[in-house]
């Protein structure tokens, strides 16, 4: 009996605990972010239930009764009465059946990732692909729950480490995230894989040739292997077929991009659809004939610069072993002036510019507005030492505070492309793919075969058709349509596969032979950047600087952002 008064009596000193979970926080509200008010009505609810006096059909002393009179808890302070009944029967040696009864009304499985920030834990559940923010104390905890499962043996476990209260308060954490569809039971997931997807994206390989021979290039040079003559050129009838071929198989797709070419707008308007048009470029040969050009066509541009001079001129060579930095920042300068916002810049990783910040930094001052920073397609061209790794990561973090206090100071907002994708990735929902390769991409080499996309061009094996007869090898085409995170082993078991998506394809047939084989250093890189978005934006909704979550998740979702292999 003492000990029951002193159980009671801990409920009645926990009257004042803040709420187990942050409801302001966007995170708390995963991809359910922006927040609706149907959200806010359920939240609403919730509060409202902190009067009821139901436990189930539960038997509940007399005494535990008055207990619950005195607590007189509001809102968030709400426990649930199941929880203190089976803390009371716990108490007093009786919990086998009320703990059992508890755990019913669990998950029992938990995939969870865990992650301390400086204000608590941020948790991601793997299969609900939802994030939320929780009190310091009960992280310990549901890692118990997570490694264990929700059962005895984890309640008692965790009992013994971190005592009652902060046991109890987590399992009341797992019965309203379970309650609410915030967090998901192993178990109920079930793989569903949608049918082909109709072609909404095309690149056009209009020449097969380069004025720069970049060291780390996957197309050798531009000529794309032995299959094609130097600098063969795409046809005007094969352009036009091609674009034939996108209108005639993208369905109900209203818009279509297509890349490297400017395209024809008759066929736009007998199709009522919108076509974007799009180029990647070293920007050398711009001028101002092309710049015109780019006005009339309204097309965006890709420039290839990876830094300040030294780390440019160390891998991007013309075809005389010249740097090329200063054609390339003319021509970039020339784009930016007429139209910055519809030019991007992409920077590539190697072993001449590891400094991902300080590369950043170059290239917004050079007035990008969008910047993108990868590793080298062939990821086997730059394998980072341990030293360089830890760079990579700082700088990472230093990019991202450079957006934050840009919108903070300034309310202007600077694309840092692969944070900005993260946090869509984050809210967007679970991804299915890594991308589009051969589901709604294809590429068109200048003989007119089709391709899955740009990388796999020239590699007959992976040759789907032509653009007069269409996807003829239907074999090839359900390989890809079936290359998705359930079909690819390592992915089974990782934590960012519903945000990473299994991997580029042609990444990992490069590296490990294997379309289904992904490379362990993008791997390990995309795990590390996710972690440390999630931890920034339980920050930041912690600083209640939601609206700074928002425009970046806006200006992504209105961009660049793919999300048409998200599924619910």
């Amino acid at each position: 009996m003492i000990e029951l008064v002193q159980r009671l009596n801990w409920f009645i000193d926990r009257v004042g605990l803040r709420p187990y979970i942050n409801s302001d926080n966007p995170v708390s509200q995963g991809r359910r972010w922006p927040k609706d008010e149907k959200t806010a009505d359920q939240s609403k609810s919730t509060a409202d239930r902190g009067n009821s006096s139901s436990c189930g059909g539960l038997f509940v002393a007399s005494l535990a009764w008055k207990a619950v009179l005195c607590l007189k808890l509001q809102g968030d302070q709400y426990i649930n009465l199941c929880i203190l009944v089976a803390l009371l029967q716990y108490a007093s040696g009786k919990s086998e059946k009320i703990m059992n009864q508890l755990i019913e009304q669990l998950p029992r499985r938990l995939e969870l990732r865990i992650l301390e920030y400086q204000n608590g834990y941020v948790v991601y559940d793997v299969n609900s692909s939802i994030t939320f923010s929780i009190d310091k104390q009960l992280g310990p905890p549901l890692e118990i729950f997570t490694r264990l499962g929700v059962n005895e043996e984890a309640i008692n476990a965790s009992i013994q480490q971190y005592g009652h209260d902060r046991t109890f308060q987590t399992l009341h954490l797992l019965k309203e995230l379970n309650q609410k569809g915030i967090i998901s039971d192993v178990a109920g997931i079930k793989a569903s894989v949608p049918p082909i997807p109709r072609v909404s994206s095309l690149f056009l390989n209009v020449i097969h040739g380069c004025n720069l021979r970049c060291a780390y290039c996957y197309a050798g040079g531009g000529s794309y292997g032995p299959l094609y003559a130097p600098n063969e050129r795409m046809s005007i009838p094969v352009v036009r077929a091609a674009i034939d071929y996108l209108l005639e198989h993208s369905g109900e797709q209203k818009v279509l991009t297509i890349n490297f070419f400017g395209g024809d707008r008759k066929r736009e308007k007998v199709y009522s659809k919108r076509i974007l048009f799009g180029i990647t470029t070293n920007a050398i040969l711009v001028n101002r004939q092309v710049i015109e050009f780019i006005k009339e066509n309204e097309i965006q541009f890709l420039v290839s610069l990876d830094g300040d001079k030294k780390a440019h001129d160390a891998m991007r060579k013309n075809l005389f072993g010249k740097g090329t930095y200063e054609q390339t920042l003319r021509g970039a300068k020339l784009l930016l002036l007429n139209n910055p916002s519809i030019t991007r810049v992409r920077a590539t990783l190697s072993s001449a510019n590891a400094n991902i910040y300080a590369v950043a930094q170059h290239l917004f001052s050079i007035g990008f507005r969008c910047v993108s920073i990868g590793f080298v397609s062939d990821p086997k061209a730059f394998r980072p030492l341990p030293e360089q790794w830890q760079d990579i990561q700082e700088g990472y973090k230093k990019i991202m505070k450079m957006v934050i206090d840009e919108l903070r100071i300034n309310n202007r907002f600077i694309n840092f492309l692969e944070f900005t994708e993260d946090v869509c990735r984050i809210y967007a929902g679970r991804k299915l793919y890594y991308c589009g390769t051969g589901k709604w991409m294809r590429a068109v080499d200048p003989k007119g075969n089709l391709y899955p996309c740009q990388r796999f061009v020239g590699l007959e094996e992976y040759r789907l058709g032509n653009v007069w007869e269409g996807d003829t090898n239907r074999e090839l085409l359900n390989e890809f349509h079936n290359l998705h995170i359930y079909s690819i082993p390592v992915c089974s078991s990782c934590w960012i596969r519903h945000l990473c998506g299994g991997g580029c394809p042609h990444v990992n047939l490069m590296v490990n032979g294997s379309l289904r084989s992904p490379d362990q250093q993008i791997c390990r890189w995309f795990q590390y950047a996710l972690s440390e978005t999630m931890k920034l934006l339980a920050e930041l909704g912690d600083a209640g600087e939601d609206h700074i979550i928002q425009r970046i998740y806006r200006e992504g979702t209105a961009g660049q952002f793919d999300r048409s292999d998200t599924y619910a």
